[in-house]
């Protein structure tokens, strides 16, 4: 990669989910990005955030138990890609989490850049020190009955209302998480770019103590 390309992969790892809405706006139009959000899970730490390519797990109860359910439940973590966003879509009741501390350790030591799951975590407190950046959508004290469990990798999934399919760019923060299909991803990272300069002038002129009806609409307050 070259290092121009390296330095723009940087400057898009810091922008948060709020540009990223603003950018994919400005190319569809107003009202028409809602199937790309998840909605209902909550980030695991006040200053989590995750950017990467979608690396998608799909769990559901399977019809029986076998050793081999528990292989590709551990495997399918085991062989998470560094700097990918880890979506897993739990399906069905599983009997317990989708992620401990075991398999948020792990997922650390692969350094994927965050874990979205639509489904139960355990063992808040040693997540808080040792997971990625996770987003979740409840708390369990109950593991999973990993023998009983379908693992789907690398397919399509739907997690909190949004379609994510493998590769897809995923951002993540306290504000929620948002979806940009991979064929999209260059072409939205480059316009959040630039709304972050836009936004960085104009935070400079607002220090300066310039109104905002002056800055955005180029009208100056009335005199008084």
């Amino acid at each position: 990669m070259s290092s121009e390309k390296n330095a723009a992969a940087a400057a898009s790892a810091e922008i948060g989910t709020a540009v990223f809405w603003d950018a994919a706006e400005k190319i569809h139009g107003p009202w028409t990005l809602a199937h790309r959000t998840v909605e209902s899970v909550r980030a695991l730490r006040p200053d989590d955030h995750a950017i990467g390519p979608a690396y998608t797990i799909r769990l559901r109860r399977a019809s029986d138990s076998w050793t081999s359910n528990r292989e590709d439940f551990l495997r399918a973590y085991d062989e998470a890609p560094e700097g990918a966003v880890v979506v897993v879509e739990v399906q069905t009741d599983i009997g317990g989490c989708a992620m401990g501390d075991l398999v948020a350790h792990r997922l650390s030591q692969c350094k994927v850049a965050g874990v979205i799951i639509n489904g139960a975590i355990r063992d808040l407190v040693g997540l808080k020190q040792i997971a990625p950046p996770t987003w979740y959508r409840e708390i369990t004290m109950a593991g999973p009955i990993s023998r009983e469990i379908t693992v789907e990798v690398g397919v399509d999934v739907t997690v909190g209302g949004a379609v994510i399919r493998s590769g897809d760019l995923v951002c993540a923060d306290v504000d929620g998480v948002f979806v940009t299909p991979k064929n999209e991803a260059a072409k939205i990272q480059e316009k959040a770019r630039e709304i972050v300069a836009k936004e960085a002038v104009i935070n400079a002129r607002l220090a300066a103590g310039e109104d905002l009806r002056t800055i955005l609409l180029g009208q100056a307050e009335p005199a008084h």
